[in-house]
């Protein structure tokens, strides 16, 4: 079975179809039993980290980074389902496997300037919601590849 990112399946109650032939378990009068196991690759998604209740003009003090360093986009202003000013983070490109156990994480970080050329760096949330199945909001190709490519939105409140 190959991994699809397709809207009806995607966004559906089911992943997939799995046929049992009954003459299989059956060889003369002996029932035969089988042993099945389905493996699945981890799904890939893009992430958008919609961050509420920042001062305007402050924004541009936090940031997002993922455990190994990887920075996302710089927040952009835009008006959430509310009507509250909200900033996104995008992860841009670079996409991350939706599981159940994450190997990375990511951390919503401020950075103050002291002055002097002395800045104070804190962690305002250490580990930020992981994406799921039911954060997926997209389905999209993009102009640089044939892949379909999956985009979770998640909220933060601050």
């Amino acid at each position: 079975m190959k991994p699809t990112l397709e809207t009806n399946i995607a966004f559906g109650q089911y992943f997939g179809k799995v046929q049992l032939h009954l003459e299989q378990f059956i060889e003369g009068d002996d029932l035969v039993t089988w042993k099945y196991e389905a493996h699945f690759e981890a799904r890939p998604t893009q992430i958008d980290y919609l961050v509420a209740n920042i001062e305007p003009g402050a924004e541009e003090e936090f940031s997002i980074q993922d455990s190994e360093g990887n920075l996302f986009e710089p927040p952009q202003a835009q008006t959430g389902n509310d009507g509250r000013l909200m900033y996104r983070f995008s992860s841009g490109e670079k996409s991350y496997k939706i599981q159940e156990r994450e190997r990375l994480h990511r951390s919503l970080k401020r950075t103050l300037d002291l002055g002097d050329d002395q800045d104070f760096e804190e962690v305002v949330i250490d580990k930020l919601p992981s994406p799921s199945p039911h954060s997926l909001t997209k389905i999209s190709k993009p102009v640089t590849s044939d892949e379909d490519v999956a985009r979770s939105t998640l909220y933060i409140y601050l």
